[in-house]
């Protein structure tokens, strides 16, 4: 859970760096919260705040919260690498 949130917080500087590069930001849900001006709330309290809850509440929802950690996980470490790839070949 804690590299899911180091994860998150680096996809809040890339993402506002690619911004200032020019990029537009492909997520309609993201989009919206920084049309609102709410994008650095949600990403570096609201989202650490609710992994730190399901975190607390991982008695209750058991083994489950094994896989869907994991998916998570998953997903934003494709997009470190992805983010790594752009890099690399100059994009961003």
């Amino acid at each position: 859970m804690a590299v899911t949130g180091v994860f998150n917080i680096i996809d809040y500087y890339v993402t506002l760096y690619a911004l200032e590069a020019g990029f537009r930001e492909g997520n309609p849900v993201v989009r919206w919260i920084m049309r609102a001006g709410y994008l650095a709330e949600v990403k570096l309290v609201v989202v650490p705040a609710l992994l730190g809850l399901v975190w607390l509440c991982r008695g209750k929802i058991g083994r489950r919260l094994w896989y869907y950690a994991w998916a998570v996980f998953v997903c934003y470490g494709g997009l470190m690498v992805y983010f790594g790839w752009l890099f690399g070949r100059g994009y961003l």
